[in-house]
């Protein structure tokens, strides 16, 4: 019993199976979402990110990618309004982003 009993401890103890990394912000900044266009609104990314955060304040559709994006044949993400989300990336893609209903911002934290 005394065992099981140590071993449980233990367990609890250990660190989580997970290894959070911090990332650190190198800019930021907001690209215009308009809505109901196939041609979005886009930004190039600088060369030496790995991560970005975007949140924008409207429903819009977003999409990261090597060029910039027609959404009518690519499928670009869903972002609810106000809700934080972040994408790994590679320097130099290209944001592109679209506004859902009304015009709105997107906000761009890139991270490295």
């Amino acid at each position: 019993m005394r065992r099981i009993s140590i071993g449980l401890l233990l367990a609890m103890l250990a660190a989580p199976a997970f290894a959070q990394t911090a990332y650190r912000p190198i800019t930021s900044y907001t690209v215009v979402a308009t809505a109901a266009s196939n041609f979005p609104n886009t930004r190039t990314l600088l060369t030496n990110i790995r991560l970005a955060r975007a949140v924008c304040n409207v429903s819009c559709w977003v999409a990261f990618s090597a060029s910039p994006v027609v959404f009518g044949t690519t499928v670009p993400t869903f972002l609810p309004a106000n809700v934080p989300e972040y994408f790994k990336v590679t320097g130099g893609d290209v944001v592109s982003v679209t506004a859902d209903s009304v015009t709105g911002r997107l906000y761009i934290v890139e991270m490295e």
